[in-house]
């Protein structure tokens, strides 16, 4: 289960009169080189974006491979805050690469925040259970990377990092 179109708001800088107009395919481009192996570095996953509209200030695109919900960050290296990313770090990627070639910022990108959890794995040293569709806790409805506890962290078993690792990476 995952994602495959963000919704990215553009918003002018304020207290600058910026042409909104930019070459669309110059700028998918760009996401299909740049932000793309910058992606495939950081998280092992290889997407190919493609913008399929530009409404008013809203640019939809489009990944045709599904983006999952819960992302292994490889450049953090062992166990804590930091090893799993929302799919909104994609999106942090797509502005900033985006400033390349236009002075608008991507501020905003939105994907379903509700999940059916058809899959629990149960992480006995720290006395959670965890969707694997989704990465959040049962118990207090966080994403894996949104838990900034190191001692959450450093209480897990060998076992638990062993789940963790075999569904998230």
């Amino acid at each position: 289960m995952g994602i495959h179109v963000l919704h990215i708001i553009l918003k002018r800088k304020k207290d600058l009169n910026i042409n909104m107009d930019f070459n669309i395919n110059t700028l998918e481009k760009l996401f299909n080189t740049l932000t793309r192996e910058s992606v495939k570095n950081k998280y092992g996953i290889d997407l190919t974006f493609k913008i399929i509209g530009l409404d008013e200030d809203i640019l939809r695109v489009e990944t045709v491979e599904d983006i999952p919900l819960t992302l292994r960050n490889y450049d953090f290296n062992g166990w804590g805050y930091g090893r799993y990313h929302w799919p909104g770090a994609i999106r942090r990627m797509l502005q900033n690469d985006s400033e390349y070639l236009s002075n608008q910022h991507l501020i905003e990108f939105g994907y379903n925040d509700y999940y059916d959890c058809y899959d629990i794995i149960s992480l006995e040293s720290v006395g959670t259970e965890i969707c694997v569709d989704s990465g959040i806790t049962l118990d207090d409805n966080m994403h894996l990377s949104e838990i900034e506890v190191d001692e959450w962290w450093d209480s897990l078993s060998d076992n638990d990092k062993s789940k963790l690792e075999k569904y998230f990476g």
